[in-house]
């Protein structure tokens, strides 16, 4: 069955996982393979590049897919040790005697197949040989997979990034994450692609809060050093497992505790272990020491594999793109499984892009010319891949005489559709007569500038549009002024000292109104709007200031009552007003500013004289 989009329906947002896209890989079925552990010897001298255990088994896997026709992972059991390999290989090639040892004088090759020989070179040790598991081979043949992308693609945490400088662009680079399901008896395996886009954030000196006084020094000084107590935010996450660690110092020169004491022990290092093609010299960047809590120790690294954060991750914008890019990568890369040919089937829609892909990397037919004259590639070669018809039987397994061209050839069979009513169309990535591709789906064009249809629906050469309606602008009018409630008599019909405006006298009305009418106000039609604004803005104001002037207390020019004190504590009860109108009325100097303990003693003093020359009479 050919691959396609997955059916199910995908946001819209770049947040949403993004759609897999399948893809088949005919492979060697799970009655002809055998699953092995091969354990590493500890005697084994080490290799400069790798200084831990899981440095070591790393390599060892690397080494392994990179040398032998098998696919291998590594074993990590939580708290087991780092030393074994998980390998599939062909039963052929692991039983077959090497008969020309003995011819060639190398005696102790004889009797031995060249798997087991080269096993031996590498210092592995073979143990528990069983019949491979489906779950073993798809896990064998993911690891394989991503190993042989790299630098093409490179390993972060679960995704491979695209591209050899992802790790100096600060840019958003494609990006896919792989599943890969086998089914064994059958011989087929399933890798589901995942497009998307992802940015990895290069890092930078204000990303860990360092004073300027301190990254001055450090600028300056050819040995410069930034201590852990002068970094403010020390969190980084290391590149590929994104795990996340403390730095302890920042250095110009490699620490004598570290490992490696050149740059281009680091360069191998990354290259050896995860693919990875560090720029060939430091560009003077510094060196990082990261300290993990977990491990209990600080690792040095180079500037260039650390990022302040995690990566971002969105969709693809063009996801079949992305994955024929990838699947081309695949056909030069890992054309073979095992030694034996593996043909990849395509969607329709993404034949036409591998094979203009497949083309710009030169990859053809072996012998046949090139436009420069080169009598044409021989490493990988593309060939059709016949598809046999369901009913006619198994396809024939190729002899051992034809194993190197088959482990030369990379086929790629593009099918349309999997049912029984339309047949495969093949590809041939030859210049030869082959096939038509698939018919893709064409994008409908406009129709022409003289189409019939389109001058009816045209408007006419005189026509003017109609300019858009005046803008109506709200008019607000005034809110009336809210009368003054009235204020109530004194008790004892008394009238006070400072009553409200409504006891004082009448005042003529003001020049600009008359009476019970609003003052007029011619307005122009330009600023209706406007003056309306003001006129209302004006009416609150006189309203606020004619509330304001009710609630001022204004004296009264009616004569006041004047009260008969006849004794000192009347004189004592009795208020300042009161207490000016009689002393006043009696002849008596005082002033309105004059305190009521002086007015008291005033009005005191003249009820004593008053009350001694009542007495004398």
């Amino acid at each position: 069955m050919s691959g396609g989009q997955n059916s199910g329906a995908a946001s819209s947002r770049d947040s949403d996982p993004p759609p897999a896209i399948l893809c088949e890989m005919s492979v060697p079925g799970l009655d002809s393979l055998y699953a092995f552990t091969a354990s590493i010897d500890r005697s084994d001298l080490r290799d400069p590049s790798a200084r831990s255990d899981f440095h070591w088994q790393t390599f060892k896997c690397r080494l392994a897919i990179f040398t032998l026709p098998v696919l291998v992972c590594p074993v990590r059991l939580p708290g087991g040790p780092l030393r074994d390999l998980t390998v599939i290989c062909r039963r052929q090639d692991l039983d077959e005697d090497l008969q020309d040892g003995v011819q060639d004088g190398r005696g102790e090759a004889g009797g031995m197949s060249p798997l087991r020989a080269k096993l031996a070179s590498l210092q592995l040790a073979l143990s528990r040989l069983r019949p491979a598991s489906s779950a073993e081979y798809a896990a064998c043949l993911e690891y394989t997979l991503a190993a042989r992308m790299a630098p093409l693609w490179n390993p972060v945490a679960e995704s491979l990034v695209r591209g050899k400088d992802f790790l100096s662009s600060g840019k958003l680079t494609d990006a896919v994450r792989l599943r890969v399901n086998v089914h064994g008896e059958g011989g087929t395996a399933w890798i589901s692609i995942y497009p998307s886009r992802m940015r990895i954030a290069p890092l930078a000196m204000g990303d860990m809060d360092v004073s300027v006084p301190v990254l001055a020094r450090f600028q300056d000084s050819p040995l410069g050093e930034v201590p852990a107590t002068c970094i403010g935010n020390p969190w980084v996450n290391v590149l590929p497992s994104l795990k996340r660690g403390m730095v302890t110092s920042i250095t110009k020169t490699i620490p004598p505790e570290c490992p490696f004491q050149r740059y281009k022990d680091f360069r191998r290092h990354w290259k050896n272990m995860y693919g990875y093609r560090l720029p060939d010299d430091d560009g003077g960047l510094p060196y990082v020491s990261v300290y993990f809590e977990r491990l209990g120790k600080a690792m040095c690294y180079p500037w260039l594999c650390l990022t302040p954060q995690p990566p971002v991750s969105l969709r693809a914008r063009d996801p079949p793109a992305v994955a024929a890019a990838f699947l081309a990568d695949v056909a030069s890369r890992m054309p073979t499984v095992c030694g034996v040919a593996a043909p990849i089937e395509l969607d329709g829609g993404l034949v036409e892009p591998v094979a203009q892909l497949c083309a710009v990397r030169g990859l053809r037919l072996r012998g046949e010319p090139g436009l420069d004259g080169d009598p044409g590639a021989t490493q990988p070669n593309l060939q059709p891949y016949q598809h046999q018809p369901r009913g006619s039987g198994p396809a024939p397994s190729p002899s051992r005489d034809g194993q190197d061209d088959a482990a030369l050839t990379c086929p790629l069979s593009m099918a349309t559709q999997r049912n029984g009513t339309r047949p495969y169309v093949e590809w041939n990535f030859s210049r030869a007569p082959a096939a038509p591709p698939a018919p893709t789906a064409q994008r409908r064009r406009p129709p022409p500038e003289d189409d019939d249809e389109d001058k009816e629906n045209r408007p006419p050469e005189d026509y003017q549009p109609q300019p858009p309606p005046p803008l109506q602008r709200p008019v607000f009018r005034s809110r009336p002024p809210v009368a003054a409630a009235p204020r109530l008599p004194a008790p004892g019909g008394m009238t006070w000292f400072r009553p409200t405006s409504s006891s004082s006298p009448e005042r003529p009305p003001s020049a600009g109104r008359a009476e019970g009418r609003a003052p007029s106000v011619t307005r122009s039609p330009a600023r209706s709007t406007a003056t309306s604004c003001s006129a209302s803005a004006s009416a609150s104001a006189s309203a606020n200031a004619a509330r304001k002037a009710s609630a001022v207390k204004r004296p009264s020019s009616e004569p006041l009552p004047i009260p008969e004190l006849r004794t000192a504590d009347a004189c004592r009860r009795a208020s300042i007003p009161m207490l000016l109108a009689w002393l006043r009325s009696q002849g008596v100097p005082c002033r309105a500013k004059d305190k009521k303990g002086d007015l008291v003693d005033k009005a005191v003093a003249k009820v004593t004289q008053m009350a001694g020359q009542h007495a004398a009479r």
